[in-house]
């Protein structure tokens, strides 16, 4: 040990070494349970429940299915019915950079439109039929944000196949068909 005491350290000497042993011992309680704090935070991961509203129940979210009463759609050839669309984080992580597409396969152009300040209805370039885009930044954990439109369904029509796709930065994108169905319910 004379070379600790001839090289100019004199906090390497025997109270130096001490200090170093309590500065690692330091480092590894706080280290190690950050660093696994840090790997847990890791696995959480944002997903989404896609339906129409309003919001039922905390795990079962939305209805996948919209009953309109046959009865009003013949009373008045041009009545027009509003939905809304439900878009909600069931998941631990917050999800951002949403792209959310929603396909009418059984409308036109004109029989499709969206409330005032929300994206317009475009065309599908693969089949021409209704087209509505949704970009949302972000939706935290719990939150539910509500997207209106309203529909213009064609005579004899008794069924209506909405198809979704929502893709994220955070997870896999996530696909599936929504279902309006025009019953005789009075």
């Amino acid at each position: 040990m004379d070379w600790i005491q001839t090289s100019g350290w004199p906090w390497l000497q025997a109270s130096g070494w001490l200090w170093v042993e309590r500065i690692s011992w330091l480092v590894a309680i706080f280290g190690i349970p950050s660093l696994l704090l840090r790997l847990f935070a890791m696995g959480r991961r944002p997903s989404l429940a896609v339906g129409f509203g309003p919001v039922r129940k905390k795990r079962r979210i939305f209805r996948a299915a919209v009953p309109i009463p046959q009865r009003e759609i013949k009373a008045l050839p041009a009545t027009m019915f509003n939905i809304q669309f439900a878009i909600s984080n069931i998941g631990r992580a917050t999800a951002r950079d949403l792209l959310v597409n929603y396909v009418f396969s059984n409308f036109d152009q004109g029989q499709v439109t969206v409330v005032a300040g929300a994206p317009k209805i475009a065309a599908d370039p693969e089949t021409g039929r209704p087209l509505w885009i949704l970009r949302i930044e972000h939706i935290h954990p719990g939150d539910v944000r509500f997207h209106g439109l309203t529909l213009h369904p064609p005579a004899g029509l008794s069924d209506v196949e909405i198809e979704y796709h929502v893709s994220m930065t955070d997870a896999k994108s996530r696909s599936g068909n929504l279902k309006v169905s025009l019953t005789a319910q009075r």
